[in-house]
């Protein structure tokens, strides 16, 4: 409807879920990724070969 508008929006979350979820996988199966579990492994690796 065209009276009908958001304001404002809040986002709350869990941030121990949030942690939990990152860190509750297995390990990897590709061999490949030897990053040490570092997000951003794969950034750094670009940057080493540069």
């Amino acid at each position: 409807t065209e009276d009908l508008k958001i304001v404002s929006l809040e986002h709350y979350f869990d941030n121990a879920l949030f942690l939990e979820s990152l860190t509750a996988g297995g390990k990897l199966e590709n061999s490949e990724n030897k990053s040490g579990g570092c997000p951003f492994g794969s950034w750094f690796q670009g940057l080493k070969k540069s």
